[in-house]
């Protein structure tokens, strides 16, 4: 799987409400380091869109331009010698309006916009988005997964701060001078006069262009369709169909085979962080554990570094994760509790949870907060084995239940 987007909910480890996505990319492979240059709010009404196009040729670099619907229209032209030039198109919405708290269909209606627009002027569809002011919300991930655009949208590492009047060209150059591997660059081509952006880049690629590559964004070479969210086993009035649907579209999970999701099947530690771990955006973080039992290059091995860098798991015991073994129902909650910043919360109703338990805290606010009301009106069953089903049904609830 490519780099991957940040993501909302479990993101609460970096910021309540509205995430502002920020965070590195996985660096690509080879001895130069990789730089993603993007572009936001184009392709410009001027010339500056089009010059860019020029310096970036000139040093061989490649970039990716997040397009709004209007200036794709008024610029059929110039979004399609992007495209022809290599480089990657994603999808800014229809206009520099925040996507929070919109309905489904208005989001689709948006982002649509936008499509229709490169499809107008010839260029191919887009597989990736960016959020206006880069703030997002899991209905609005969802709602650009279901047109094919990933799981949420791009994040950046390095603002150039191009977007303030008061940032000379002086600065930008000295921001792009911080950048290294696998960083990705916050700029913008259009919605003002950014002839200090085109100068400050030309400056950067003639003085240091030989000391990385520059590259389209890997999330952002898709062929803009949709993952399948069509399983066979998931009937659509089941209780869990919706979570399914969103964690299929996400990619927090692909299913256990073709047309097929397994809902009754048990979870192991292993999948739990991994489902976990993708929901967060994938984030790369270094080893801090001392598991024997968590192989290198096994798939759940980078949820397990995120998990335990983030205080969600600590393991069974010294040097023991026990990733292949089940998931309880205490654990899941806690987990998901931990995660979201282990929040104060009151009593529960569930006679089988005891006060000194360590788990007493995590069900109370998986009780409060929706994730789950128990097995029972009076039991949460907390050694109880949880089904593929029951888990993606609290990490969807836990992102506050986007549904198209």
């Amino acid at each position: 799987m490519q780099a991957r987007r940040a993501m909302t909910g479990l993101a609460v480890l970096l910021a309540a409400g509205a995430t502002l996505l920020a965070g590195p990319a996985q660096a690509q492979s080879g001895d130069t380091p990789v730089v993603y240059l993007t572009f936001d709010d184009g392709p410009s009404d001027g010339p500056v869109t089009t010059e860019l196009l020029d310096v970036l040729a000139d040093h061989g670099a490649k970039a990716t331009f997040f397009v709004q619907e209007p200036d794709v229209v008024r610029n059929p032209d110039v979004v399609a010698a992007i495209s022809a030039a290599g480089h990657a198109i994603g999808n800014h919405s229809d206009g520099h309006t925040d996507v929070l708290n919109k309905t489904p269909a208005d989001l689709i209606r948006r982002f649509e916009a936008t499509e229709n627009a490169l499809a107008a002027a010839g260029a191919p569809p887009a597989s990736c988005w960016r959020a206006p002011f880069g703030a997002t919300d899991p209905q609005a991930d969802l709602a650009a997964a279901s047109l094919g655009l990933g799981p949420a949208a791009i994040r950046w590492t390095v603002d150039t701060k191009d977007w303030s009047a008061d940032t000379t060209t002086a600065q930008i150059r000295a921001t792009l001078d911080t950048v290294g591997d696998g960083d990705i660059v916050l700029m913008h081509d259009g919605q003002g006069d950014r002839s200090r952006t085109l100068t400050a880049v030309r400056q950067f690629l003639t003085e240091r262009g030989d000391d990385f590559r520059f590259e389209v964004l890997p999330d952002c070479q898709g062929d803009g369709e949709p993952p399948s969210d069509d399983f066979g086993d998931v009937a659509a009035a089941t209780w869990y169909a919706n979570a399914v649907r969103w964690a299929a579209l996400t990619e927090v999970t692909t299913g256990t085979g073709p047309g097929v999701f397994s809902p009754g099947d048990p979870v192991t530690r292993g999948q739990a962080v991994t489902f976990l771990w993708r929901s967060a955006g994938e984030p790369v973080v270094d080893p801090v554990h001392d598991f024997a039992d968590v192989s290198a290059g096994a798939f759940y091995e980078q949820a397990v570094h995120w998990a335990a860098n983030n205080g969600i798991t600590q393991g069974l015991g010294p040097g023991t994760f026990g990733p292949n073994q089940p998931i309880t129902r205490a654990q899941a909650v806690t987990f998901l509790w931990r995660a979201n910043g282990r929040p104060a919360v009151g009593a529960h109703p569930f006679i089988d949870v005891r006060p000194d338990d360590w788990f007493d805290q995590p069900v109370a606010w998986a009780s409060a907060s929706g994730v789950t009301s128990g097995t029972s009106p009076t039991t949460f069953s907390p050694g109880s084995t949880v089904t593929r089903a029951e888990l993606v049904t609290f990490v969807w609830r836990s992102e506050n239940r986007p549904t198209l």
